[in-house]
């Protein structure tokens, strides 16, 4: 989750680390929701 963060949004380890127990959750079902989303936009994606 970290790495993914830091490559397309630019946040650094440390903010995680620096966060509250409560955002972090909140960051990490956010995170979640992304993945489910780009995984059924991938899965919609036509066969060559």
């Amino acid at each position: 989750m970290m790495y993914y963060y830091w490559k397309t949004k630019g946040i650094v380890p440390s903010v995680f680390y620096n966060m509250r127990k409560g955002e972090l959750l909140v960051l990490m079902a956010f995170y979640d929701r992304e993945m489910e989303e780009l995984k059924a936009n991938f899965d919609d994606m036509p066969a060559f």
